[in-house]
């Protein structure tokens, strides 16, 4: 429970070395093993990170389908609020 934050940052520093070496398959798989939505220590901005680059690994593999399944669970609320900008 209290490395669930850093075991999801590690994973994502996996998922890049994976896409830079070209193997955006790979990445796309291990970040799609982590739910991190569920994750109640990590904040909202981090987490809605963590998701959009879930959901553009999908859309580099063509995965529309799971690409619309996962933006589901971002609320559009949080774009509206102020300093809610996400790199």
């Amino acid at each position: 429970i209290y490395v669930e934050i850093e075991r999801a940052r590690l994973t994502k520093t996996l998922a890049n070395i994976k896409e830079q070496n070209g193997e955006v398959k790979e990445a796309a798989a291990i970040l799609q093993e982590l739910q991190v939505e569920t994750y109640g220590s990590m904040e909202k901005k981090e987490k809605v990170e963590f998701i959009l680059e879930q959901m553009r690994l999908c859309i580099a593999v063509k995965d529309y389908i799971r690409t619309q399944i996962i933006s589901k669970k971002i609320s559009t609320k949080f774009f509206q609020e102020e300093g809610s900008e996400v790199r």
